[in-house]
């Protein structure tokens, strides 16, 4: 038959609610998140940066490639 939702939404409510009340979350101690967060923040940050440059680079690769491909744009063998 599946689930089916309660036709009294009161109760249903009043049911998560009591449920939430017996649940317990564990909170970590607020230096170790702080620890935490000065360790990952940098991280993020590159990581942020490293796909900026990534979209720019397959920006630059899309728009210079089918230059290449067609003569328009020739690369110097002493450049290489």
């Amino acid at each position: 038959m599946g689930f089916r939702w309660p036709v009294n939404w009161r109760m249903a409510d009043l049911c998560i609610r009591r449920c939430l009340k017996q649940s317990r979350i564990v909170l970590s101690p607020l230096e170790l998140i702080q620890c935490l967060d000065e360790k990952l923040s940098p991280i993020f940050k590159q990581h942020l940066t490293l796909e900026k440059e990534n979209r720019e680079l397959a920006a630059l690769r899309d728009w210079l490639l089918p230059m290449l491909m067609n003569g328009q744009v020739r690369v110097d063998d002493k450049s290489l």
